[in-house]
């Protein structure tokens, strides 16, 4: 590098409330640290804050926070927003809430779930945001749900994973039983078992909970521990340094905000349960679930079943929404992509540990379901 070369300057205003935020700003670091010639610094709120980065310089600016105070707006710097309570008028990164309200949907269904709740935050445009994505889900799927919603009352954005005092127990308590509840974030699924447990509520049989956003920091906390959306993060971060980069060097803003999908649910023993009435279905998916990855095929899953293969698919398809080999497929897939973003294990060992024998037929189905390569879904959802 020469040493008169100015390094550009990123000021990142991020909270370190929630485990997804943490990661955000890992991505940014990351990707500036990867690149070189570039000193990214984080600031936090304050009255202040816009005099503070009018002493430091920056050429552009990361923020989490929202609404942006106006006096860092008139500072007229390249402006970036890697959260979803954006209003889209500056250029934006965030998760795409209706991929991840597919995943919701798909897990609900497939655990034969007809009474389905949101908890979200009282006038939090993100939480309103994730619950009208979810509610748009289910309408369109065309399936008659039983809806309620919680709304918990809070100040400023964050809520204090040890207040207990929500007005949730009385709420659960009021639920029909097999119901299950998706929760704006993994804040709210914590409160949300917490107040299962203490109004006799049994977690996951009589509710069932999945939470949003995988902040391992809170889901391995509650007793049975909590379900979750995983999201990534890390790739909103990345993706933002990418765009304010672009921004900084004269490229026009994109029309509308960049969207990363949310990659599976990360299924955990608060949503480990299926409401399906017919007996021989449920252990049929059952069997699938627990032994989709060793091998098995629909002939296995007959095996245990007392009626025609005609008739048990159609009950199937009816109970889950899709077929029991396209169960079994989806299944190893979403176990696939879990290996990819988290391992360093080969796509040949990958292949073996989903239930394939055969690598060429693990690699054409992946690109089947995903328009992905594998090698290309490890670039751009594994950070590490």
């Amino acid at each position: 590098m020469n040493p008169t070369t100015k390094k550009l300057r990123i000021a990142v205003i991020l909270s370190e409330d929630y485990g997804y935020t943490r990661s955000v700003r890992r991505g940014i670091f990351r990707h500036a640290h990867a690149i070189g010639d570039v000193e990214c610094h984080t600031f936090r709120q304050s009255e202040a804050l816009a005099d503070t980065l009018r002493a430091w310089g920056p050429d552009g600016i990361i923020i989490g926070h929202w609404p942006v105070c106006s006096n860092v707006l008139a500072l007229g710097l390249p402006l970036v927003s890697c959260s979803g309570r954006s209003d889209f008028t500056i250029p934006t990164v965030c998760v795409d809430e209706d991929a991840a309200a597919r995943l919701a949907a798909d897990h609900f269904i497939e655990r034969g779930f007809g009474r389905i709740g949101y908890v979200g935050m009282e006038g939090h445009l993100l939480s309103q945001r994730r619950r009208d994505a979810l509610h748009r889900e289910l309408k369109r799927r065309g399936r008659e749900f039983e809806w309620f919603e919680f709304a918990v009352p809070h100040d400023g954005q964050t809520i204090d994973i040890y207040e207990t005092d929500l007005g949730l127990e009385e709420w659960v308590a009021s639920l029909p039983s097999q119901t299950v509840l998706r929760t704006y974030n993994d804040v709210l699924g914590y409160h949300v078992i917490d107040a299962c447990t203490h109004a006799g509520i049994h977690v996951p049989d009589d509710i069932a909970v999945l939470g949003m956003d995988d902040d391992e920091d809170i889901n391995l906390l509650p007793h049975p521990p909590l379900s979750s959306i995983r999201v990534p993060a890390e790739q909103v971060g990345f993706e933002a340094f990418s765009l304010l980069r672009d921004l900084i060097s004269g490229r026009p803003a994109p029309a509308d905000p960049v969207r990363i999908a949310a990659t599976n649910v990360v299924t955990r023993a608060s949503s480990e349960t299926f409401a399906i009435e017919n007996p021989k279905i449920r252990e049929a998916i059952e069997f699938i679930h627990k032994n989709a990855c060793t091998g098995i095929g629909v002939k296995d899953v007959l095996k245990h079943q007392t009626v025609s293969r005609p008739t048990f698919i159609k009950h199937f398809k009816a109970a889950v929404g899709r077929g029991p080999l396209s169960e079994i497929r989806r299944i190893r897939m979403d176990k696939a992509k879990q290996l990819l973003a988290d391992t360093d294990q080969t796509t040949s060992e990958i292949a073996t540990l989903c239930g394939y024998g055969n690598e060429t037929r693990f690699y054409s189905t992946f690109q089947q379901f995903t328009d992905m390569t594998p090698g290309a879904y490890r670039k751009r959802f594994r950070m590490r």
